[in-house]
């Protein structure tokens, strides 16, 4: 229940901030040899990342740790929150790689559906910082 909250949480801060301007202004950078990122969405999406994680293994039908880790969906009592975590996850890898993941639904034309595609007005874009995550954003996409 508290993994479930705090997935909440940082799904109602990000939608709350996602269209500030100071959104994208803050940076960190990891070490000496990377560019600095976003800092916001770099937080979301490690967080949400590890969230994800332990969400596969805690209850994740499979026998092996590997198969948990990797499966391409959320088990079916945290599916829905984990809806909700990738979506915000999806948001904000745009945000940092300057492509969206999934297509969204037009609200005003209800047959229309985005595809996934470069964005852009993103301005500029990362590539992952590590092996660690490009992994979590190959998970992100198999979800």
């Amino acid at each position: 229940q508290t993994l479930c909250q705090s997935i909440q949480c940082v799904a109602l801060v990000f939608q709350t901030v996602h269209d500030s301007p100071s959104f994208s202004k803050g940076r960190l950078q990891l070490t000496s040899s990377h560019e600095k990122l976003p800092s916001f969405p770099l937080i979301v999406q490690r967080t949400l990342s590890f969230f994800a994680d332990i969400m596969l293994l805690e209850f994740g039908s499979s026998a092996s740790h590997e198969e948990k880790l990797w499966a391409n969906e959320y088990s079916v009592g945290v599916r829905k929150v984990g809806g909700t975590l990738d979506n915000v996850l999806h948001k904000a890898y745009r945000h940092l790689y300057g492509f969206s993941i999934c297509g969204y639904w037009n609200a005003q034309d209800k047959d229309k559906v985005t595809q996934p595609q470069v964005d852009d007005t993103i301005s500029p874009v990362y590539v992952p910082e590590s092996i660690e995550a490009a992994s979590q954003l190959y998970s992100c996409i198999r979800r």
